[in-house]
């Protein structure tokens, strides 16, 4: 009854709803007058034909009834479609800016590195050897490779550290090495069974007290490094927080990312910087979502990523069938 009420007043809304209802009251009038006419001609001889002018006529306003109805509906799905168009729209468009801000940034962090910490090593080598303090090739190769290691190396691997691309559990130990103390899921590890037993039905091999390994792939994989990242630097910046904890594991479809930090609370009148930004970026690549929340000692972020539990032995099976292999 609700949606009914609710068509009649979207109907009443649109500017052509009293040019439709003008059209059928004429409508209406004509047929009971031509019904009224016919009904008394000549003492009532075209009465059949009366009876089913009004069938015609009724028949006829109810189709008309019936399709503003309709297209009531039509508007408001349309206008439904249309707000939520704007929606995604507004939410694309600030995806682009945040997305621009962050290659904006970074560039002129990598430009600000290449011209004040690299420019400099190399201008000071080459200046050396041109002043031929520097003769004995031997000690220029030292020079070049203590630049490679100590700056050009080091930096890469921030930028994309190769350890996760060994595994989710190197990469992370890697970056929380004398930062936080780190919980992996078991399944997570390199500890866990790779499930070699999908060669053969009888081969055996597979270790039953150990659980399967997972893949969460390269991207998953990735948003969960760089989320734990930038949560991990922002405890760190708490000058109340010393203690740093983080944790990872699968519930049901999704990976739970916890990061607790026993630092001050978070005012309600915070203000999200750009770490909040680039979490919230790689939380909504895959629908999920997350929140800071202030408990009894400190505070915790929680974020959420859909995810299908996929074994790595599920995974060779669907590369060496043809399937491919999902991210």
């Amino acid at each position: 009854m609700s949606n009914t009420f609710f068509l009649l007043r979207k109907l009443r809304s649109d500017r052509t709803f009293f040019y439709r209802l003008f059209s059928l009251v004429l409508f209406v009038s004509a047929e009971i007058f031509t019904v009224l006419v016919l009904n008394f001609h000549e003492n009532g001889q075209l009465r059949h034909i009366a009876v089913m002018n009004a069938v015609v006529g009724v028949t006829i306003a109810s189709i008309f009834v019936y399709g503003a109805v309709d297209l009531s509906k039509r508007n408001v799905n349309y206008e439904t479609v249309k707000t939520e168009k704007d929606v995604i729209t507004s939410k694309f468009t600030t995806t682009q800016d945040l997305l621009f801000r962050i290659d904006n940034e970074t560039r002129q962090e990598v430009g600000s590195w290449l011209h004040g910490t690299l420019q400099p090593q190399l201008t000071r080598l080459a200046r050396d050897i041109r002043a031929k303090k520097e003769t004995d090739c031997d000690i220029v190769a030292q020079r070049v490779d203590e630049i490679n290691e100590k700056y050009v190396r080091a930096y890469s691997h921030d930028l994309y550290p190769p350890s996760l691309i060994v595994s989710l559990e190197i990469g992370l130990e890697t970056l929380l090495d004398g930062r936080a103390e780190l919980t992996l899921d078991h399944q997570l590890t390199n500890a866990s069974n790779i499930g070699f037993s999908i060669w053969s039905s009888e081969s055996g091999f597979e270790d039953s007290t150990r659980p399967l390994r997972l893949v969460l792939g390269r991207e998953r994989g990735y948003a969960t490094y760089r989320i734990i990242e930038e949560a991990v630097a922002n405890a760190e910046k708490k000058s109340s927080a010393s203690q740093i904890a983080v944790d990872v594991r699968v519930e049901g479809e999704q990976i739970r990312i916890l990061v607790h930090d026993n630092g001050a609370p978070i005012s309600k009148d915070a203000k999200r910087g750009l770490g909040h930004s680039v979490i919230d970026t790689f939380v909504q690549k895959f629908d999920g979502n997350w929140s800071f929340t202030n408990v009894a000692d400190g505070v915790e972020l929680i974020a959420l990523i859909p995810y299908t539990p996929l074994t790595v032995a599920e995974t060779l099976n669907r590369r060496f069938q043809g399937g491919g292999l999902d991210e």
